[in-house]
């Protein structure tokens, strides 16, 4: 009803039996259109893996980050190929050195400006990921409210055309400051110059 597309879950929380069947009695429920972002924070074995994506290839899945325990490219290229929707690196984009890049083992890579030393950084580490062909999912690393702003706006110079992980203040209380406005499922920037940040 608030205009989202995407929802996120994670997994690897219980046995992977459990999960899947979890999931597909919500994708019983999602309305038309609306598709599940799931992290499994390197919760799974190879095997494991390999069940899971041979199983929820039918589900409305618009992405799965961090699938594996002990990833490697091989691994992780091995289970992109066998997997309609995109495999995404968060935690483990160490991965990506020159070599990787050159032959990316996932389609996507989810960039927190605060873990990559701020916005320049990771904008240059997202046109490198883009010219090697990786779609890039800006992310909150629990920011502020101004911390938030620059996120947005960075995901809006990046990829504008991507759903980003930046719907957080319902879940973090008690800010000195108001969150920026979300309408209809997307985030408002301001058209003047600057982040928007007005502190209330």
């Amino acid at each position: 009803a608030a205009g989202f597309r995407i929802v996120k879950f994670k997994l690897g929380c219980a046995p992977l039996a459990d999960e899947l069947n979890a999931l597909s009695a919500c994708c019983a429920y999602l309305p038309l259109g609306v598709k599940l972002r799931l992290d499994a924070n390197g919760a799974w074995n190879i095997t494991e893996a390999l069940g899971f994506i041979s199983a929820a290839n039918g589900m409305p899945i618009d992405m799965l980050e961090e699938p594996l325990r002990d990833p490697d490219c091989e691994s992780l290229a091995r289970l992109q190929a066998g997997t309609s929707f995109p495999l995404a690196l968060d935690e483990s984009v160490h991965l990506l050195a020159p070599a990787c890049f050159a032959a990316p083992p996932v389609q996507r890579l989810v960039l927190k400006p605060a873990r990559f030393g701020g916005l320049r950084s990771t904008w240059k580490i997202g046109q490198n990921a883009q010219a090697a062909g990786i779609e890039c999912i800006i992310t909150s690393a629990l920011e502020s409210a101004c911390g938030l702003l620059a996120c947005a706006h960075l995901a809006a110079a990046l990829a504008p055309s991507l759903v980003h992980g930046l719907a957080v203040d319902q879940w973090l209380k008690g800010s000195p400051w108001p969150w920026p406005r979300i309408r209809d499922g997307r985030l408002q920037l301001s058209r003047q110059p600057g982040l928007g940040f007005t502190p209330g």
